[in-house]
């Protein structure tokens, strides 16, 4: 299984990057994509308003509970998925999520957010 303790969020020339804490790091990777693509929109989407977005994630789990807004197979994994899609809808953003492979080479060169 392969477990990323690190990550690097990038929308055009702005990049955010971190790592999970010894708390988050207990949760598995379905979670923590869907968490990280939580932070990604509270990261480059917090001036957004009533717009519509597409929302690029290299795991196809988030990706569903995304589009379904939640899932009923996994507690975890709907109520991050729920707290989400409440940021947005605070907000009026519409999300729409598409699988996206991942660039594993790819290095952040510094933190925006």
């Amino acid at each position: 299984m392969h477990l990323v303790l690190a990550g690097v969020l990038s929308v055009k020339e702005k990049r955010a990057s971190g790592s999970w804490s010894s708390t988050e790091l207990r949760f598995q990777i379905n979670y923590l994509e869907l968490k990280a693509a939580f932070l990604g929109l509270q990261c480059f989407a917090k001036d957004f308003q009533n717009c519509e977005l597409l929302h690029q994630v290299d795991n196809t789990s988030a990706v569903a509970y995304i589009n379904k807004m939640g899932g009923v197979q996994f507690k975890h994994l709907n109520s991050i998925t729920r707290e989400l899609w409440q940021w947005c809808e605070k907000r009026n953003i519409w999300v729409f999520a598409s699988y996206m492979r991942n660039a594993k080479d790819e290095r952040p060169s510094s933190l925006s957010c």
